[in-house]
Formats: C-alpha cells, sequence, structure tokens
C-alpha cells in the first residue's frame, strides 16, 4: 500500500475511461491532483467517500465528467475547490443538481459547460460563481426560467450558450449581465420565439448583446 499512497499524494492529473468497476472516486486521497477527466464509468456514483469529504482542494483547476450514467449528485457540501476554474458535466443522464455552495466553493470558476444531464432542474441556492465568463447548457429537459435568474449578477459573463432546453421559456425579468458579448440559442422553440428580432417580448432584454445567434440565423 505504501507505494499507492506515495503516488496519491504526487499525482497531478488522472484520466479514467471505461471503468466499469469504478463506483467511488476517493478525491480526497489526492491533495495535488489538478486535473480529473473520467468519462465512460456506468458505475460511478461518487466523486469521495461521504465520511471522508475532503475539506480543501486547492490544486484541483479542471474537473470533466461524462457519460456516468449513474452519477446522482455531489458530497454534501459541495466541492471544496477554490482555484477550479473549469467544469465540465455530460451525459450523466440521472444527475439531479450541481454541487452545493457554487458561488463561495469555487470562487474561481470561470467555465461551465453542463450537457445532457435532463434531471437538473436548477442551479444551487446561492447562484453561480461571481467570475464565470463562460456558461454552456446543453440538452437539460428540465432546466426552468429559474435557473436564469442571478444571471444578471455575473458581471464577468462574456459568452452564454443555450441548446435544446425546452422548458426554458423566457429571459428573466432582470434581463442578462450587461457584459455579455455572446449569446446563442438554440433549439429552444419558446425562448426562441420571445428573443426575435424587433418583434419578440424579450428581444429588448438582449439586444445589448453584440453576437447573437438566434435560431440558426446571425444578429
Amino acid at each position: 500500500m505504501e507505494p499507492i499512497n506515495c503516488l496519491s499524494t504526487t499525482l497531478e492529473e488522472i484520466d479514467i475511461e471505461k471503468c466499469p468497476s469504478l463506483k467511488c472516486f476517493p478525491l480526497e486521497l489526492f491533495p495535488k491532483l489538478k486535473s480529473l477527466s473520467i468519462k465512460n464509468c456506468e458505475s460511478l456514483e461518487s466523486l469521495c467517500n461521504e465520511e471522508e469529504i475532503p475539506k480543501d482542494l486547492d490544486s484541483l483547476t479542471s474537473v470533466r465528467i461524462s457519460e456516468c450514467p449513474k452519477l446522482v449528485s455531489f458530497p454534501k457540501g459541495g466541492l471544496p475547490a477554490r482555484n477550479l476554474n473549469d467544469l465540465a458535466l455530460l451525459t450523466c443522464s440521472t444527475l439531479t443538481c450541481l454541487p452545493d455552495s457554487m458561488d463561495s466553493h469555487l470562487p474561481s470558476l470561470m467555465e461551465l459547460t453542463v450537457g445532457q444531464c435532463p434531471e437538473i432542474e436548477c442551479f444551487p441556492e446561492g447562484g453561480l460563481p461571481s467570475k464565470l465568463q463562460i456558461l454552456k447548457i446543453c440538452a437539460c429537459d428540465k432546466l426552468s426560467l429559474k435557473s436564469l435568474e442571478g444571471l444578471q449578477q455575473l458581471t464577468s459573463l462574456r459568452d452564454l450558450k443555450i441548446y435544446r432546453c425546452p422548458d426554458l421559456m423566457a429571459i428573466p425579468e432582470e434581463g442578462l449581465p450587461s457584459s455579455l458579448s455572446s449569446m446563442s440559442i438554440l433549439r429552444c422553440p419558446f425562448l426562441e420565439q420571445r428573443c426575435q428580432q424587433d418583434k419578440g417580448e424579450d428581444w429588448s432584454k438582449i439586444s445589448h448583446i453584440p453576437n447573437l445567434e438566434i435560431g440558426h440565423y446571425n444578429i
């Protein structure tokens, strides 16, 4: 066990793919880990032992989890990774929520991608981190208008992409941040209709954005 323990304290990058027996990734054993990628691990249920949730993951800067159908949620209390700047969650069909307290535990997060996670209904209480610059949402069937409320407070947000989210039917009443320089809305029928140039009910809320793609039209 000694060589394994020694290795776990020094590893900076881990890439796991097609490991059907992996149920729990012991994140707490890798204090120096900078980059974690887990793909196509059909039995993965959690990122750490609930009884040994790490107090800090200061080295971690990138996490990408994809095609893990049994991953339901993150540890209670969230992921204390204050230097994490990139988080991608893709094709996790039973994932019901994002990490708790993202605004305080992930203060350095700059890019968030959530795709094909049909059970996610809203963003965590407290909202998203204030330094977020890029937000991509795709094929999150249950994501509702409530999820977009509070985006106006993200004064660093510059790129917003929303694809295939049928329950997103409008832009929040308070609008979107003035920092946005690019926005794409594709295959969201209600949202596309409300954002039509000059005549959509929500056009006035997005007309300040320099680069707009609504449907398949660049505006």
